[in-house]
């Protein structure tokens, strides 16, 4: 709970963090996606 806080305090003095978290989620989602797209694809044809 303790670092909760304190990293939601860190987050709202430097709103850019969350900005670059959410762009690694994104870029790790996606490449998940493109990763599973090319293993499944030649099992579909």
């Amino acid at each position: 709970m303790l670092a909760a806080s304190l990293i939601a305090k860190l987050l709202q003095k430097h709103r850019w963090i969350a900005y670059v978290g959410l762009a690694i989620i994104l870029y790790v989602a996606l490449e998940m996606i493109y990763r599973g797209f090319l293993e499944v694809f030649p099992n579909v044809t």
